[in-house]
């Protein structure tokens, strides 16, 4: 397993097992261009055949925040390319539960589907994944 901060993107070759990227989203929606950094990432591994694991955690579950105004402060909403991770083959989207509840969030302000999971769940999915993308 590696640990890096880096856009470049390799496929899977046929007959292969398409290798597992975890990337944790841990920055808020508006603070730079991290995030969005991090979902071009997660869209360029997801079209190269990459099996990816989003994980949104600490102020990064506000990337999930519903009725998001961001032209009043001149940036674009992140929710149009999140809305339907399935159309770019990404199976599921977890976000860490204590971040939720650190920061008095509900699955009613999320606006997609999403697994929930505990520390231990996350340090799972760290555990058994080829790469780990920390944003």
């Amino acid at each position: 397993m590696s640990t890096a901060n880096t856009s470049a993107v390799t496929g899977s070759k046929p007959g292969q097992t398409a290798k597992t990227t975890v990337i944790l989203f841990s920055q808020p929606p508006y603070d730079g261009q991290s995030s969005r950094e991090a979902i071009d990432v997660m869209l360029s591994f997801a079209a190269y055949g990459q099996r990816v694991q989003p994980v949104f955690t600490g102020n990064g579950v506000f990337q999930l925040v519903k009725h998001q105004n961001p032209a009043k402060i001149g940036a674009k909403s992140p929710i149009k390319i999140l809305s339907a991770p399935g159309l770019y083959g990404i199976e599921k989207v977890h976000i860490d539960r204590d971040s939720l509840l650190a920061r008095g969030l509900t699955a009613r302000d999320i606006f997609i589907d999403y697994d929930e999971v505990a520390t231990s769940e996350i340090s799972t999915l760290i555990h058994h994944a080829d790469q780990v993308l920390i944003y």
